[in-house]
């Protein structure tokens, strides 16, 4: 098998990043580097972070967003004939084992789709399974149950010509639901997803958890409000993905908003940009 990464990361640490490169390198996968930091746009393999030739680096000279840079390293491991390609994001944390263990699991035919038990902050990130009704389930890897509907894609193991059946990811989500988006066609298209459970990755998601009581919400930047709005909106237009899940998503996302207004930082930009994903939903073109 001809494995790759792609690593998505913006403004990066060196250390996080040199550590997900020293794993992949140690393993022989191809690390493509897809870099959404502002700055002069050099698209071309640049060795400032490896001596490896097998670590390329593409500079995308702004922010295009997960969905764009994901797709960008996609192509480039389409065109390189690369057989499964393994995706990050610049704060996942990796190990020899856990890729092992992965690439034990894609090699012996469990699915074309595999993602790892993932734990920011020793808790572990659920991946859910989606009913007859649209309803999403929280699943744990405690709970035995392997075979699931949507999980982050970070981590996530995919046999390359599982894109050309479900297509890449929507750019223009630009950021938050591109993952879950991509596992609902997933699901359209009868592709198993499955989790490895003795595969564990270490992942962040925002700033922590802030709350009233038992109704909490992740912490993020003002930035990130407009797309938690907007994005469950646009969901609803795709015939793949089930109303009933897209309407709880944006009650969800109202809800943490408002958490946000109340109890977080910069109240009044969480409000403007929250305000303006609503119409930015409703109204594509606003």
């Amino acid at each position: 098998m001809n494995y790759c990464a792609i690593v998505v990361t913006y403004y990066p640490k060196k250390k996080s990043l040199n550590s997900i490169i020293s794993v992949l390198e140690n393993l022989s996968i191809t690390v493509i580097i897809i870099d959404n930091t502002p700055g002069v746009k050099q698209l071309n393999k640049i060795d400032d972070c490896t001596s490896n030739t097998n670590t390329l680096r593409y500079r995308m000279g702004q922010n295009t967003g997960i969905a764009a840079a994901q797709n960008y390293g996609i192509n480039i491991a389409l065109e390189r004939s690369k057989d499964a390609i393994f995706l990050f994001d610049q704060d996942s944390v990796i190990s020899i084992e856990m890729i092992n263990r992965m690439v034990n699991s894609f090699e012996s035919g469990e699915a074309d789709v595999l993602a790892p038990v993932c734990l920011d902050n020793n808790i572990e990130i659920p991946s859910f399974l989606i009913n007859d009704y649209g309803f999403a389930s929280k699943i744990y890897s405690s709970y035995g149950h392997t075979i699931v509907d949507l999980v982050i894609a970070s981590g996530c193991l995919v046999r390359s010509s599982v894109f050309k059946l479900t297509g890449v990811f929507d750019e223009n989500l630009f950021i938050d639901y591109v993952d879950f988006d991509w596992c609902f066609r997933c699901r359209d298209k009868g592709i198993v997803i499955k989790v490895v459970p003795d595969a564990i990755m270490r992942h962040s998601i925002g700033f922590g958890t802030i709350g009233i009581g038992r109704m909490k919400t992740i912490r993020h930047n003002s930035f990130r409000t407009y797309y938690k709005i907007r994005n469950p909106i646009l969901l609803m237009r795709k015939s793949y993905i089930p109303k009933v899940y897209c309407l709880y998503e944006s009650i969800a996302s109202l809800k943490g908003l408002i958490i946000l207004i109340f109890y977080g930082s910069d109240r009044f930009k969480h409000l403007r940009r929250g305000v303006s994903g609503f119409f930015a939903g409703i109204f594509p073109r606003w």
